[in-house]
């Protein structure tokens, strides 16, 4: 840092955050932390709140839209599974929209090879007997939807379930 640089409060205090390394996603850890600090005030509680949610979103410098955005990326990142959550932040995806299609390569890359299973229909009478699915004819068994479903019948009960990827 230059002298100039030095005489400038905002230089330095970026200077120092820098060094630290306190970033945006410091201040929402911080502020998403159910820790209260030892003979801290309900007040002193709100006020630190207030202050880590505003160093965090910079509500000064972003629309409401873009805090909004924030927002879903964070929730989106917390819904996806770990292994892909893991992979789309070491992306460092700025916004939701960016972070699904980080997470839609990463499912692409990592999918199964493609096998297609016909739907399977399991019968079962109400003393556990197997009946064959050839007796039941041409049962609609929701083609290219995945579900299970148990339906009383007369005397059966049904398990419906199709496997189409």
């Amino acid at each position: 840092m230059d002298e100039e640089q030095a005489e400038s409060y905002e230089s330095i205090k970026a200077a120092v955050l820098l060094n630290y390394n306190v970033t945006e996603e410091t201040y929402r850890h911080r502020f998403r932390s159910t820790i209260v600090p030892m003979g801290e005030t309900v007040r002193e509680s709100y006020n630190r709140l207030k202050g880590l949610y505003r160093r965090w979103m910079r509500p000064d410098h972003r629309s409401k839209d873009q805090i909004g955005e924030v927002v879903i990326l964070e929730h989106y990142l917390r819904v996806l599974q770990p292994e892909v959550r893991i992979w789309v932040k070491e992306h460092n995806p700025k916004t939701g929209e960016e972070a699904a299609e980080l997470a839609e390569r990463y499912m692409a890359a990592h999918r199964e090879p493609y096998r297609k299973k016909g739907p399977t229909v399991k019968f079962k009478h109400k003393g556990h007997r197997p009946i064959h699915p050839a007796d039941l004819g041409n049962a609609d068994i929701g083609a290219r939807r995945q579900f299970v479903k148990l339906q009383p019948k007369g005397d059966y009960l049904f398990q419906l379930s199709t496997t189409w990827p």
